[in-house]
């Protein structure tokens, strides 16, 4: 910014101000969200949806994959499994077939820094709309 050195002064008062604190009004707005429950019967509702989506993941996954994939479903409150592939099933080689059908499918070597292991995960998740 170019301008007069008294108006620099008083720009950079007001920029110190806005980045302070968050708006006023949004805090009043969040204080009343909380205060009248409104947050936890969110996330009461979520709690129901997740639940619902988790249960539909795990009897999917344990009927279209039961030889293919291992994975641990007994983690409660999750929005994803990290399944294991068996030996003869290469999650990068899977991921590149099911592009080629429209099918987005993430490998978990993605999430490995170095592991050779790693080709043979694959994270399924899903989300609330």
């Amino acid at each position: 910014m170019v301008a007069d050195e008294q108006l620099i002064k008083e720009v950079r008062s007001l920029r110190k101000l806005m980045y302070r604190h968050p708006p006023m009004n949004n805090q009043r707005y969040l204080a009343l969200f909380l205060s009248l429950g409104h947050y936890d019967a969110y996330l009461k509702k979520l709690r129901v949806i997740y639940s619902k989506k988790e249960s539909v993941m795990i009897e999917s996954i344990d009927k279209y994959l039961p030889e293919s994939f291992s994975g641990d479903h007994s983690r409660k409150g999750v929005t994803s499994f990290w399944l294991t592939a068996n030996e003869s099933v290469c999650t990068e080689e899977l991921s590149q077939e099911a592009a080629k059908n429209s099918i987005l499918i993430e490998p978990g070597s993605r999430a490995f820094l170095h592991s050779k292991s790693a080709f043979s995960f694959i994270p399924f998740g899903f989300f609330c709309h």
